[in-house]
């Protein structure tokens, strides 16, 4: 058989984790918080490269950029120029 169980999971993969870090924190909401309590767990529950990517989701989020913070804040308050 070619299947290796010997620590082979996708996201032991240095690549894959950071993959995973860099899409969390583009995430909003709830995503992006699971991303976050993660990091936060025992470190020994999880592969060193995932646990080392999900310390990058920790550190902070990416900006919104400022016409989606407009437009969110349009949708939800109207517009506040009047």
């Amino acid at each position: 058989s070619s299947s290796n169980n010997d620590g082979s999971l996708v996201l032991s993969n240095d690549a894959n984790a950071q993959r995973l870090s860099d899409s969390l924190r583009r995430m909003r909401g709830a995503a992006m918080k699971l991303g976050q309590m993660l990091s936060i767990q025992d470190e020994s529950i999880a592969p060193p490269a995932l646990t080392n990517a999900l310390v990058q989701v920790r550190k902070g989020a990416e900006a919104m950029p400022t016409h989606q913070l407009m437009q969110q804040l349009n949708d939800q308050w109207g517009d506040q120029d009047e």
